[in-house]
């Protein structure tokens, strides 16, 4: 399947071609169509997830939540393996066109990444069912990427909530740092969920966005013991000189007696690694050679930019990672796009970069962008200043006017960024 709008139009040259048909290798594979098939599996009412087998008799119910971007793509695939199982289905999806609410299934397009009345709304409908299960009851918890925003009952006013990442997002602080003060100021995050829904069996199914893949951060770890305290989010506070200014906000511990997580089972199903290895197999088969150089790329954009031109030899690098933007000026962009006019500034003659959202949407309207010397020799005829356009974080204008902005359909997909660097 093609994802790619604009593939004609910004496939100029046979290298740009070759980087876009080995992104779409990349992000066919990790469909949840592909890939929950081949890791859960259920035969004769045994219910197998990677390596471990459930035994679905002992369970009276079966509930299913469903939270973050890859939320409803991963339903309509698990609802057919589990068949008529799932006594009630939940999902809270940014992605949604719009909120459906049935008698068993309830689909609920909340907001990201700030959050809306009607994520807590959401949120609270999932909370409900805490009541009702009981020990002999399983839940399967299906957590992706935008699932912080998504799922969140935030013990502060919400607004404060929401002025607070903002502000954070602004100074550029790693989603670690960020998810690190949600899980100390939201009722559902670090551990919450599995302590409200504690003594049922609970399956969480994760998609990973996070660099590194530490479950206790992917979606702020709503059923993941978290090891991070109090005393560190207010150090991150002050990290960002922001405690005078939220001095008013009381942070929460994160629940850390362990009998809550005894019963809980937090699997890694997808993360950026599985695309990274399915475009390298990709660009092998076109008789290239090709090497994955990092799924943990971060940083700030013009580091992460350094890391990238720093590859040297021929063939293709292939990478994963999420960067940071400190936003100073007024202009559209997303990190993606901002990344490419970093590493445009000293692109040589023989290469070819490509950064991509792997959701399909980079903050503005585009999913990323392709560049390479003829970029640069077009921004010299129309006296675009590559400084310039940085310094006011205005990537997507100066992108759209070289025409080297990549439009994508929703890919249905949430596993960070991916980058394709080709030395030829």
């Amino acid at each position: 399947m093609s994802f790619i709008k604009n593939f004609s139009e910004v496939a100029r040259t046979p290298e740009r071609k070759l980087l876009l048909k080995i992104l779409e290798a990349g992000i066919n594979f990790c469909q949840p169509s592909n890939i929950f098939p081949q890791k859960i599996k259920i035969e004769n009412e045994k219910l197998k997830v990677l390596d471990k087998k459930f035994d679905l008799k002992k369970f009276k119910k079966i509930y299913f939540f469903g939270i973050g971007k890859m939320a409803f793509s991963s339903y309509q695939v698990l609802r057919k393996i589990f068949k008529e199982r799932f006594e009630i289905a939940l999902i809270l999806d940014p992605t949604l066109k719009r909120t459906i609410k049935k008698k068993k299934v309830k689909f609920y397009k909340v907001s990201h990444p700030l959050i809306k009345k009607i994520n807590l709304q959401a949120s609270q409908e999932i909370l409900k069912f805490s009541k009702k299960i009981k020990e002999d009851d399983l839940i399967i918890f299906l957590i992706s990427g935008g699932g912080s925003a998504s799922f969140s009952f935030p013990s502060i006013d919400f607004k404060l909530y929401n002025q607070l990442f903002k502000e954070l997002t602004k100074k550029g602080a790693d989603i670690k740092e960020i998810n690190t003060l949600r899980k100390h100021l939201d009722l559902v995050k670090g551990g919450f969920f599995a302590k409200r829904f504690f003594p049922a069996t609970i399956i969480s199914l994760i998609i990973s966005d996070v660099i590194g893949n530490d479950l206790s951060f992917i979606a702020s770890g709503p059923t993941v013991f978290d090891k991070t305290t109090v005393f560190e989010a207010k150090k991150i506070l002050k990290k960002y000189s922001l405690k005078e200014k939220f001095k008013q906000i009381k942070f929460l511990e994160t629940p850390k007696e362990k009998k809550y997580f005894k019963k809980v089972h937090n699997f890694l199903i997808l993360s950026n690694k599985d695309a990274l290895l399915a475009m390298e197999k990709e660009a092998k088969s076109f008789g290239k050679k090709a090497k994955i150089f990092s799924d943990k790329l971060q940083g700030n954009v013009k580091e992460v930019a350094k890391k990238i031109l720093s590859l040297k030899g021929k063939g293709i690098f292939i990478g994963g990672g999420e960067s940071t933007v400190e936003i100073k000026g007024k202009g559209k962009g997303g990190r993606n796009q901002e990344l490419c006019l970093w590493v445009l500034k000293n692109l040589k003659e023989n290469q070819t970069f490509l950064s991509f959202a792997s959701d399909g949407l980079d903050f503005y309207k585009a999913a990323g962008g392709i560049v390479d010397f003829q970029t640069k020799e077009k921004a010299k005829k129309l006296n675009l200043s590559i400084e310039k356009y940085l310094e006011n974080n205005d990537s997507f204008h100066f992108l759209l006017k070289t025409n080297d902005l990549i439009f994508s359909k929703r890919t249905g997909l949430n596993i960070a960024d991916l980058y394709l660097l080709l030395n030829s």
